[in-house]
């Protein structure tokens, strides 16, 4: 392989308002990705890299409940367990 003629590649970075507007152009369009990707001049799959990005939300984590919260379920369902025992016994 002669490497001498060759020249790096260059790789063209796009801000994230091009990404933003090139997924909102591709959903608003109804056109399938590639058509809409071939019009902005870029790949097909990066469109849909972009749109799978934006739309990842990050879930909170859950809030740990009070613990007086746990306590007066576990009351109550032993008071309903203990019921049904007696109901059982009868």
């Amino acid at each position: 392989m002669n490497n001498e003629n060759s020249t790096p590649r260059k790789y063209q970075r796009y801000d994230a308002a091009f990404k933003r507007s090139a997924v909102e152009h591709w959903l608003s369009s109804g056109k399938a990705a590639a058509v809409a990707a071939a019009e902005l001049g870029i790949n097909a799959q990066t469109l849909k890299l972009w749109k799978q990005q934006q739309t990842v939300v990050p879930v909170p984590p859950a809030a740990p409940r009070p613990l007086e919260t746990v306590e007066a379920k576990n009351r109550r369902w032993r008071r309903e367990l203990a019921g049904v025992i007696r109901q059982r016994e009868i």
